[in-house]
């Protein structure tokens, strides 16, 4: 159990993570306890983080999970995240709750319209799969969204003129590309974006990344482009 909690809360790693969510008055505590004590008093606690105003037994939770799993892309795929990735997607996880606070200094609770919540959510899932391109240094992305709100809305803002700080970012981390294309397609005629999605369901990985397209996506991908469904708003 020593070496659990060596992994997941004690080596220099997994602490360089911490330091930058825990309270500096909190590294007592929290570096002091057992396993089960450690587990428990912060899956348990509502409000230990300095940075985030929801529950931190979800963040908690989330940042565990992804320390875990990857120690796991080190095992087995010789893969991992940095430190700043890891709390950096965590984070991201913990956005997609249904729960965000009012804009003031109240700070008070309110329950998000689940419309608005679902584009959010897929706003920080590209969001991620923009980050994890940038970490292994590609430099020419292809988007292809069923999402329209999204996809107008990231192509027709000025790169950090957004009123929405998720889709400057977004916008932010486009630019340092050298060449990416934002497509809308049709939620109905989106098929390779299906196929990767049931692949995912049966895979026991959290994290696949395809250097080159597997058979069944490059039928369908070829399928595509020889009757193209698809309205590319933005280029560059």
């Amino acid at each position: 159990m020593e070496d659990v909690l060596h992994i997941l809360r004690d080596c220099s790693f997994t602490k360089e993570i911490w330091h930058q969510i825990i309270p500096t008055n909190q590294f007592r505590n929290f570096f002091s306890s057992s396993i089960s004590e450690w587990l428990t008093s912060n899956l348990q606690l509502l409000s230990l983080n300095k940075q985030s105003a929801s529950s931190w037994a979800y963040l908690f939770g989330i940042i565990f999970w992804h320390i875990w799993n990857n120690w796991n892309l080190i095992i087995f795929q010789g893969n991992s995240l940095s430190p700043k990735d890891i709390i950096s997607i965590s984070y991201s996880w913990m956005k997609h709750c249904l729960y965000t606070y009012n804009e003031g200094i109240d700070l008070q609770s309110k329950q998000i319209p689940v419309r608005q919540n679902f584009v959010t959510a897929e706003l920080w899932g590209l969001l991620d799969g923009l980050l994890i391109l940038q970490k292994h240094e590609y430099n020419e992305v292809i988007i292809r969204s069923d999402n329209l709100e999204n996809v107008i809305s990231i192509s027709e803002s000025k790169s950090g003129g957004s009123e929405n700080a998720l889709i400057r970012r977004i916008q932010q981390v486009l630019t340092s590309k050298e060449s990416w294309f934002l497509t809308y397609v049709p939620r109905e005629t989106n098929r390779v974006a299906n196929a990767l999605a049931k692949m995912a369901l049966s895979s026991v990985h959290s994290l696949c990344i395809f250097e080159v397209p597997l058979l069944s996506i490059k039928e369908i991908l070829q399928d595509d482009n020889s009757v193209d469904n698809s309205l590319i708003i933005h280029s560059m």
